[in-house]
């Protein structure tokens, strides 16, 4: 096979297929007509032309698809870092929307109220017992002082037990040292509303007398008694009633009006309370 090569009649076959494809070439221009040898060596080279043009057709197509696959998986890439960024973005404002909503309902409260009131944050809970104190980023500074009433705009959260210059704890009426003198609404039948600490979540509403004709649904607010707590603070709603101690009085369980779950900004009543009753 070697010999072949270097034959005079491989070396002729050669010369002549280069030369045919350079005449086609050549003479591949836009005319009326052409020669009779520019005919023969179309007819014997065209076929070799079309199988090269055929072939580097789809090897311009092949690249041409790798090189949309591979700029599809970029775009795709960029989307989805896109869609991330929109997401987080999204996210921050809607938290942000809920915080003004939040801060709105608070500064209503705060300019449509009888009482001198400081607004704060809730910055640390206790861990063993979600419903039973809480730490708030406002103390003495801003005149804060033991046993003044925590509230929000949905009612009543505690009362301050410990104060420093920069923070105090709260103890929340759901803690089981907690006890609030209360008046049902539509009845005005007096109890007291004790917490239950890690039990339940719910306050014991004891002390209604018998005669009572509290019923479930029925909202509990402050009465102002104990001189802690200023009148008219909602508490809580009935959610059930029952017979008390002996059968000498009624009992009930009272949902707290706050959601001790989500307890994020809360107010301090720091001004003396009066007791009307």
């Amino acid at each position: 096979m070697a010999r072949f090569y270097r034959k005079p009649i491989f070396i002729i076959l050669l010369i002549l297929l280069v030369g045919g494809l350079t005449l086609v070439r050549f003479t591949a221009q836009e005319r009326t007509s052409t020669t009779l040898i520019e005919q023969s060596v179309n007819a014997l080279f065209s076929p070799l032309q079309r199988g090269v043009t055929f072939v580097q057709n789809k090897l311009e197509e092949t690249f041409s698809f790798f090189g949309r696959i591979i700029s599809l998986k970029k775009e795709n890439e960029q989307l989805k870092a896109e869609n991330e960024r929109l997401k987080a973005a999204n996210n921050r404002l809607r938290q942000l929307e809920e915080e003004n909503w939040r801060l709105r309902k608070l500064l209503f409260m705060a300019e449509n109220v009888e009482h001198k009131m400081v607004p704060a944050k809730v910055i640390a809970r206790d861990p063993s017992n979600w419903f039973s104190q809480i730490v708030i980023n406002k103390g003495r500074r801003e005149g804060i002082g033991s046993n003044m009433a925590v509230v929000t705009n949905e009612g009543i959260v505690g009362r301050v037990i410990e104060v420093t210059n920069d923070s105090a704890k709260v103890m929340l009426i759901t803690d089981n040292g907690s006890s609030i003198g209360i008046r049902s609404r539509r009845t005005r039948d007096l109890g007291v509303a004790k917490g239950q600490g890690e039990q339940s979540k719910f306050l014991l509403l004891d002390y209604l007398a018998l005669e009572s004709d509290v019923r479930p649904g029925d909202v509990f607010v402050s009465s102002g008694l104990g001189g802690v707590i200023p009148e008219g603070i909602v508490v809580g709603s009935v959610t059930e009633v029952e017979e008390g101690y002996l059968g000498l009085t009624k009992r009930a369980k009272l949902e707290p009006a706050v959601d001790f779950s989500k307890l994020e900004e809360v107010f301090v009543i720091i001004d003396p309370v009066t007791n009307s009753e």
